[in-house]
C-alpha cells in the first residue's frame, strides 16, 4: 500500500473510529491487569503522537510499529 494515496488514507481515517470502538469492546472483557497494561500503552502512544519533534515522533512510531510486528509474529496472528 502507498500511504500517500488519498483513497487509502481516506479508508484508514474512516476505519479508525471502528477499530477504536472494537478495541474498547474487547477491553471490556479483559481482566483488570490487562486493561491497565493496555491503558499504559495507549497513554504512551498518545504521548508519542503529541511530540513536537518530528524526528523523535517518527523514530518512536517506527519502534512501536516494529514491536507490533514482532508481537504479531510471536502470536502467529495477522491483523
Amino acid at each position: 500500500m502507498k500511504w500517500d494515496d488519498p483513497e487509502i488514507m481516506d479508508a484508514v481515517r474512516e476505519s479508525l473510529p471502528i477499530q477504536i470502538s472494537r478495541l474498547n469492546d474487547v477491553l471490556k472483557g479483559c481482566p483488570a491487569q490487562e486493561q491497565k497494561l493496555i491503558f499504559d500503552i495507549l497513554v504512551q502512544l498518545r504521548y508519542v503522537l503529541e511530540l513536537k519533534d518530528t524526528v523523535k515522533k517518527m523514530t518512536a512510531l517506527s519502534m512501536l510499529h516494529d514491536v507490533a510486528a514482532a508481537v504479531e509474529h510471536l502470536t502467529g496472528e495477522k491483523k
